[in-house]
């Protein structure tokens, strides 16, 4: 049964992989095998949580430049006289999560 480790661990890692690729960056591989399996299955772990990382940054920044958006328009609409003056008091800024990583 020795032998069917190594195919056990790459099968693992193949599903492992196509949950990454659904967007599945939280799964982890539970390979812990000490040899170039478990090294592989530590790198594609790692590479969930960079990507992870990444994708709460950019959903952050997203939100940020919104937030800068709406800001922005809304100084405009009120300085060219169109606007209510209530428009610049009543941004939604505290309905929106900014924090990293949160999501809608």
């Amino acid at each position: 049964m020795k032998g069917r480790a190594p195919v056990h661990a790459f099968e693992v890692l193949r599903a492992h992989a196509r949950q990454l690729g659904k967007g599945n960056y939280a799964q982890r591989t539970g390979v812990t095998s000490n040899d170039e399996i478990g090294d592989l299955a530590r790198d594609f772990d790692a590479m969930a949580d960079a990507i992870q990382e990444r994708e709460h940054r950019l959903i952050r920044s997203e939100r940020l430049a919104t937030v800068g958006r709406m800001a922005a328009h809304r100084l405009q609409v009120r300085m060219s006289g169109r606007g209510d003056p209530a428009l610049l008091r009543d941004l939604p800024l505290e309905e929106m999560d900014l924090r990293a990583g949160g999501r809608e």
